[in-house]
């Protein structure tokens, strides 16, 4: 499902139950962050979930989960910020990871992603430090490569994570470093107008 943005369009993809016994009865797969046209959302969505239904975010013809209500809303404004009209608050973590598709995702790329969830809007850490809160103080580097890997990126801010020396490295979405500073310097901006 695309949303609309001030940044340009985001897509958010999430599959149906994928048995009887697994509840609940959907799961948020991925977000892509803001594309700046519609073209390139969709190619990107299609090279990753080819077999993925487009929907229409005022789409009535499948009923979306409950939690995709607060996603969308949280994307929104997250990117409203730009324009003055949105707010750098942080999505509830606890309350949305039941509603995550980790299977996809290995155990340690979990641990990395659940402490990226727990740094505020416009704060940052480096790789090392994100190694040592999860008790893997050598494993910078891999670190990295789970975050390239965030499936959710914005819902957990993989872009609040820099180099060693505060450098804009890594962030592998849409705008590459320019787009990791830029939000950066978006979250805290909005924190300076809501203090």
């Amino acid at each position: 499902m695309p949303v609309t943005t001030a940044w340009g369009p985001c897509g958010v993809v999430w599959r149906r139950r994928a048995s009887p016994t697994d509840a609940p009865r959907a799961r948020l797969m991925r977000v892509f962050p803001a594309y700046r046209t519609m073209p390139s959302l969709r190619s990107a969505l299609r090279k990753e979930f080819p077999a993925a239904r487009l929907l229409r975010s005022n789409t009535k013809t499948i009923p979306v989960p409950r939690w995709l209500v607060a996603v969308r809303r949280f994307l929104m404004d997250y990117y409203n910020m730009a324009n003055g009209t949105g707010k750098p608050h942080p999505i509830d973590f606890s309350h949305l990871a039941r509603w995550l598709d980790w299977s996809r995702t290995s155990e340690f790329d979990r641990r990395v992603l659940q402490a990226v969830a727990d740094i505020a809007p416009g704060a940052t850490i480096s790789y090392g430090e994100l190694a040592r809160r999860i008790a893997r103080p050598r494993a910078a580097r891999a670190v990295g490569a789970a975050l390239a890997r965030n499936p959710w990126p914005v819902l957990i801010g993989c872009h609040r994570v820099l180099g060693a020396d505060g450098a804009m490295t890594g962030f592998s979405g849409p705008g590459r470093r320019h787009a990791k500073k830029r939000m950066l310097l978006m979250e805290q901006s909005g924190l300076r107008r809501t203090a």
